[in-house]
């Protein structure tokens, strides 16, 4: 009788630590996938940090430059201008309005913003981007935008305050 009783105590006390853990366990689990969600949203906000760095003095250099060409009678040159500046527009809001991009769509927004810094500076500024013949550029995953601003950098930064040619290297390599 009391090995019943005993039994039945003990098998109450399992269970009632089983039940306390499993409480614990799902509790941990929220807080993890809580934590990993504020993590995705942060990333995000710093993701659409980057992107709001396409940043409006750029543009407003482009458009400044276009004026001087059509003060200076270079029509055609500022419709060149123009239209590589419209398509830059297009492909970043395009682009900004998703998460990632392949590698693909990112080379040929960051082509044809260096394009542009190219007829804003003219010979003295080259460029070369190489990507490794081993990447699938179409498959190549990336968050949109996130090349752009560390170029632009580097030009604003960097090469713009340095005299005579001007050279950016951009080199993609995928590691593992």
């Amino acid at each position: 009788y009391w090995l019943v009783i005993y039994a039945l105590v003990l098998a109450i006390v399992i269970s009632f630590l089983w039940w306390l853990r499993s409480i614990h366990l799902r509790r941990k689990f929220q807080r993890q996938l809580l934590q990993q969600q504020l993590s995705s949203e942060l990333a995000e906000a710093q993701l659409t940090a980057l992107r709001a760095q396409m940043n409006p003095h750029f543009m407003y250099n482009v458009l400044n430059s276009i004026q001087s060409l059509v003060y200076a009678n270079k029509h055609h040159e500022a419709s060149e201008y123009l239209g590589k500046f419209a398509q830059l527009t297009r492909l970043i809001l395009e682009l900004s309005s998703k998460e990632k991009t392949n590698l693909k769509q990112e080379f040929e927004m960051l082509s044809t913003y260096l394009d542009l810094e190219k007829m804003r500076f003219g010979d003295e500024f080259t460029y070369n981007i190489t990507i490794d013949s081993s990447i699938d550029m179409s498959y190549v995953q990336l968050p949109t935008l996130i090349v752009q601003p560390f170029v632009e950098n580097a030009l604003k930064h960097g090469l713009l305050h340095q005299s005579g040619p001007k050279n950016l290297q951009i080199s993609f390599h995928q590691n593992n």
